[in-house]
């Protein structure tokens, strides 16, 4: 994961020239705000009426978007998938002007994964909380993108920053849930008598799980947001009140 001049993380894996996609930083704000997020889609070169949201839920439930979904927020759902034409994309200026689909993750702790099958133009992006994550919507994103005709070998996955596991700690019930899910793994680590736990770790795992090769997933283990919050909103850190969230978007 590389951190680009505009203040955009971006992944080398997907440097293929039609494939848009990012995270945003601080230096865009709280994508909340209409007016921040214009800003970065603007970098990016997208526009807000191309995107579907998801309502998140901390569920696993993934919808497989169509062309009218743009611009809604579809809910009870954690994940979206999409399959494009076969036909490449028209870019002027950095600007796309196919009307392509744009899907979008947000957060500020849990994970947000993108994937792409750049062969059969499908995408597609996961919100994995820790209910998430051990229900395993990672791994069940890349099915649903099977369903749609992706192939395993051709997927391209970004695990974007979340909470790590130097700073997410857990109860002995949640950290049982963790060993179960993930047995004989170091999902969960203990240090003096505290439990923490990987979520980041647990998604990749589940990703190697279904066939993914480990060259084909771009996971930094060092992009905490509770840590680094000059650079990440967290809800971890904020307390009570979240400070503001940051948002994944994929398009091909």
């Amino acid at each position: 994961m590389i951190k680009t001049k505009s203040g955009i993380y971006q992944s080398e894996l997907l440097s293929n020239s039609s494939i848009i996609h990012g995270f945003s930083t601080k230096t865009f704000g709280d994508m909340t705000d209409r007016a921040k997020r214009k800003a970065f889609f603007s970098a990016l070169g997208i526009e807000e009426a191309s995107l579907v949201w998801e309502e998140q839920i901390h569920k696993d439930h993934i919808h497989v978007v169509v062309e009218n979904d743009r611009g809604s927020t579809i809910s009870g759902v954690d994940g979206l998938v999409y399959k494009y034409e076969i036909a490449s994309p028209s870019i002027s200026f950095g600007i796309r002007n196919d009307n392509s689909v744009v899907l979008s993750v947000h957060t500020a702790d849990c994970v947000p994964l993108l994937a792409v099958d750049p062969v059969e133009r499908i995408i597609g992006v996961a919100h994995a909380g820790w209910k998430g994550t051990t229900l395993h919507i990672g791994k069940k994103c890349i099915r649903e993108m099977e369903k749609l005709g992706a192939t395993v070998s051709n997927i391209r996955v970004v695990i974007g920053p979340r909470i790590g596991v130097c700073c997410y700690q857990i109860t002995a019930d949640r950290a049982d849930v963790f060993r179960e899910e993930y047995p004989g793994s170091d999902v969960v680590g203990e240090k003096d008598e505290n439990f923490f736990a990987d979520i980041g770790k647990a998604n990749y795992l589940d990703l190697l799980s279904v066939g993914m090769k480990p060259e084909h997933i771009d996971y930094d283990s060092s992009l905490c947001t509770c840590c680094m919050t000059d650079e990440f909103y967290s809800f971890r850190k904020s307390g009570k009140r979240l400070e503001g969230e940051m948002l994944g978007v994929i398009s091909c």
